[in-house]
């Protein structure tokens, strides 16, 4: 019985849900979504134990037709500044442009991270310097803020320009 609520969580449609597919619609929501190609073959397993066939002919059209909106520049940078992972779907269509995107916005993500974990960095480096009773200690934290500050600098203006990277408006 767990096995079986395990795999019925890993498939990719439910038993209710092939039966009422429509299958250029659930294509399409695959293209939109960037995945491959080969998805309809999750489908075709998950489905068989309700003893229903995916329309693969109405699934390919209806995911030619979504893939189309998600190769684009916009959504690249969006996939990208969300750090999710590109697998490959825009192969067929302008993957170069979808490539340089994408990797323009996983970088603006890695940059506010860091940006992020700066600011954490000189929080924990300020309440110190609140705290310390010695003047060496003082002196080194000061130093430390000023080094974090500097780098801060540093991440604002990267993160500038790697925003200037994003697809036109």
């Amino acid at each position: 019985m767990g096995c079986t609520v395990l795999l019925a969580g890993c498939a990719s449609m439910s038993e209710g849900e092939c039966r009422r597919a429509d299958w250029f619609e659930r294509g399409l929501g695959d293209g939109r979504s960037g995945t491959l190609p080969s998805r309809v073959q999750s489908h075709r397993e998950a489905c068989a134990k309700a003893g229903v066939e995916p329309d693969e002919a109405r699934w390919q059209a209806g995911w030619s037709e979504g893939v189309k909106s998600y190769c684009t520049p916009n959504s690249a940078w969006n996939q990208g500044l969300r750090n999710l992972p590109y697998q490959g779907a825009c192969a067929r269509l302008d993957e170069p442009t979808f490539l340089r995107y994408h990797r323009a916005g996983q970088m603006v993500h890695r940059a506010r991270q860091e940006l992020t974990q700066n600011g954490v960095a000189m929080a924990r480096l300020e309440e110190e310097l609140k705290k310390a009773t010695k003047d060496e200690d003082r002196r080194r934290l000061r130093e430390e803020l000023q080094r974090a500050e500097r780098e801060r600098t540093r991440l604002t203006a990267l993160l500038l320009t790697l925003e200037l990277a994003g697809p036109p408006k």
